[in-house]
């Protein structure tokens, strides 16, 4: 890990009162198991969420990501490497991109991650949690709390709680909420619907499904 490039610009951002501008690009499936590709938007999404829990971090949004991923012409290739880190970087305004991938080997699941500083386009972080698949959830979670301490942020107790309780514990439901990205994506409001409703249907208290599908209704009132 390169500490040294990372803590300058920290210490540049943070001594002067500055949130550290963050964005978090689209993880890459490098099993051969093709029914986990939509995880590397609901996995993004994950991150996204459990950096916000830091107010020293400005998270960009994912629509904000996808929308300079377009003008830039890197939908096609959504993973990152460090030439396209610093173009979508500079065109986000932000610091840092956050990237990575995960790998399903038998019953093995893997899931790297790593900070590129925007600036010099050098990897600034990186690490990995590894385990079995039933404990995906708890290696992600271990990962984005490994991720943000490495990004200078000391997390209390009640952050790692607010940390580990984000999001669903139940692979269906975060299975079909990833397929619900990229139907958003797409702009296929009926299957981004259809989506939605089994992952509810697989883990009922699921805020963020609920307040998707409470706003795709009001949407539909209103036209």
């Amino acid at each position: 890990m390169r500490i040294l490039p990372l803590l300058v610009a920290l210490y540049c951002h943070l001594s002067y009162g500055k949130e550290l501008v963050i964005a978090v690009s689209y993880f890459e499936n490098t099993s051969s198991v093709k029914e986990l590709a939509p995880l590397q938007k609901g996995l993004a999404q994950m991150f996204i969420t459990d950096l916000a829990v830091s107010e020293k971090f400005k998270v960009v949004e994912r629509s904000q990501l996808n929308k300079v991923m377009s003008e830039l012409k890197l939908q096609r290739s959504p993973f990152i490497d460090k030439t396209s880190a610093v173009k979508l970087g500079k065109g986000l305004g932000a610091s840092f991109i956050l990237t990575g991938s995960y790998l399903l080997f038998e019953d093995t699941f893997r899931i790297d991650a790593k900070v590129i500083n925007v600036e010099t386009g050098l990897v600034s972080v990186a690490a990995s949690e590894n385990g079995k698949k039933g404990d995906f959830f708890k290696l992600q979670k271990a990962l984005s709390i490994k991720m943000i301490q490495e990004l200078g942020e000391k997390l209390s107790p009640t952050q790692k709680k607010n940390i580990d309780s984000n999001g669903t514990k139940n692979l269906e439901a975060f299975h079909f909420y990833s397929k619900a990205l990229d139907a958003t994506d797409r702009g296929d409001t009926e299957a981004e619907k259809k989506f939605l409703s089994m992952a509810l249907q697989n883990d009922k208290d699921l805020d963020v499904v609920k307040n998707r599908l409470d706003e795709l209704s009001n949407k539909i009132e209103k036209i």
